[in-house]
């Protein structure tokens, strides 16, 4: 799936509120979702892949397609079987200009994300 909307930040007496919004007049923002596993408690495990990495842009659009991050205060609810947001960066790989080579990186899951996988 892919979500190609516009990503506005709003201000309020100069100052950038909290929250983003899906607007016409934001600045563009694509994310690549692909569902990896369908947990049991109506909850998936996604990998995203983000194009422009605007602030928010992974909140904002899994928001916008009802789907909100398990945890998020601000685009979604409050969430019993985590503090947080479960937002994680497991994988990242990025060219290292002066090693002329791509490097990745992994890394477990926190533990209490691995509970709510294991839920």
């Amino acid at each position: 799936m892919v979500v190609d909307q516009p990503i506005l930040t709003t201000q309020e007496n100069g100052i950038n509120d909290r929250k983003r919004v899906i607007s016409t007049d934001g600045k563009q923002a694509t994310t690549f979702i692909k569902p990896l596993k369908q947990l049991n408690n109506h909850l998936s495990l996604i990998e995203l892949v983000l194009v422009h990495g605007r602030t928010h842009q992974i909140r904002v659009h899994l928001s916008s397609i009802s789907h909100p991050l398990l945890g998020d205060e601000i685009y979604g609810l409050k969430s019993p079987n985590i503090g947080h947001t479960a937002l994680v960066c497991k994988d990242i790989s990025f060219y290292h200009p002066y090693l002329k080579k791509t490097l990745t990186f992994s890394v477990p899951y926190p533990n209490d994300f691995k509970l709510v996988l294991e839920e």
